[in-house]
């Protein structure tokens, strides 16, 4: 059971008691714009939360499985979603999720131009790798794509944009913080490690986060709130203790079998040593191989 004063926001069961409650529209309208780009129009009113889950109408398709999608007053749908896992292919999964939702927007007799903007914004437990690390940091830990000519960096459409709000990165103190999009983040990182009564006097400054503050509150859950927070979260922390379990198993079972090959064939302690700790900064697996010489299945398994 969970005796925290406030929820943890960087779990899925506290993002969601939080962001997914109707009541907190003021919340979630807030966060999206903190990391929405300057290029488009901000969020005014979201008037539909959408189904999350949009079963695949394509024979042998991927189902797409979402934390939030919200229709904005202006049709337009956010793709609002908290991804702990890193993986390779995690560029492709957000594109492939955003299309389904970008071309179902198109019944028969519309026209392409009754098409709305799409955008993803997703908050990560982890640093999503950039071929030049230096430019990025606690200020810029917010990544933002979309299609542009390449050559003059001209944007195509502004329908389609990802967002990566790339929580890693962000690891200023209270003091270091500056504006709300700071206390906001640095809420979502430390704010489960606060006792009532204790929060921030910086946080007076800005409604919204006096607002964060009072949601994230367990005690202030209704019953049936409480009861389903409780559920959730306990079989969320089950499910990340097992997967634990297991990678540390998979770990030692790997060197129990491949220990003396491993020295055969060139592994060294110092190389996986290397190859964790590069990993653990959010490099590439492909990056990794190439620099250590380890394979990717070798590199994926620490």
């Amino acid at each position: 059971m969970n005796h925290n004063v406030f929820v943890n926001l960087m779990y899925d069961a506290s993002f969601k008691a939080v962001y997914m409650d109707r009541a907190n529209k003021g919340l979630l309208i807030n966060l999206i714009n903190q990391i929405l780009p300057d290029e488009v129009e901000k969020v005014q009113d979201i008037i539909e939360y959408l189904d999350r889950e949009l079963s695949s109408d394509i024979s042998l398709g991927k189902s797409s499985r979402l934390d939030m999608i919200c229709l904005t007053d202006t049709g337009d749908r956010v793709i609002v979603e908290l991804q702990r896992k890193s993986y390779s292919t995690f560029m492709d999964r957000c594109l492939y999720y955003m299309s389904d939702v970008y071309r179902r927007q198109l019944e028969a007799g519309k026209d392409y131009q009754d098409l709305h903007s799409v955008y993803l914004i997703s908050i990560l437990d982890y640093a999503y790798p950039h071929e030049d690390e230096s430019q990025w940091d606690s200020d810029h830990f917010i990544s933002r794509y979309c299609l542009k000519e390449i050559r003059t960096g001209e944007i195509g459409t502004k329908k389609f944009f990802i967002n990566f709000a790339e929580t890693k990165r962000f690891t200023k103190s209270l003091e270091e913080c500056r504006d709300e999009k700071d206390f906001l983040f640095y809420w979502f990182l430390h704010g489960w490690e606060f006792e009532k009564g204790s929060t921030p006097e910086q946080f007076k400054s800005f409604p919204r986060m006096r607002e964060l503050v009072r949601a994230s509150e367990i005690a202030a859950f209704s019953a049936e709130k409480k009861l389903k927070y409780d559920t959730e979260i306990m079989t969320e922390l089950d499910q990340i203790n097992y997967e634990m379990e297991q990678k540390r198993l998979n770990i030692a079972e790997g060197y129990a079998s491949g220990y003396s090959e491993g020295r055969e064939s060139g592994i060294s302690e110092g190389k996986l040593e290397m190859a964790r700790k590069m990993k653990a900064k959010g490099m590439s697996v492909k990056d990794i191989a190439e620099i250590s010489g380890l394979s990717k299945q070798c590199i994926e398994e620490l």
